[in-house]
């Protein structure tokens, strides 16, 4: 399955976004953290291929 560079760069946005919210709204800077992982294993996921 190919992906369009535009769709994999919103989809990355919206992770980055939401694990700032999620940060902020639950007081836990960890959720950032687990967002970018998830962030990086998506775009090593796609490497691989």
């Amino acid at each position: 399955m190919t992906i369009p560079t535009t769709d994999m760069a919103t989809t990355l946005v919206a992770i980055v976004q939401g694990g700032y919210v999620l940060a902020r709204a639950l007081q836990d800077p960890q959720q950032m953290g687990k967002a970018l992982r998830g962030a990086l294993a998506l775009l090593e996921s796609i490497e691989e291929r």
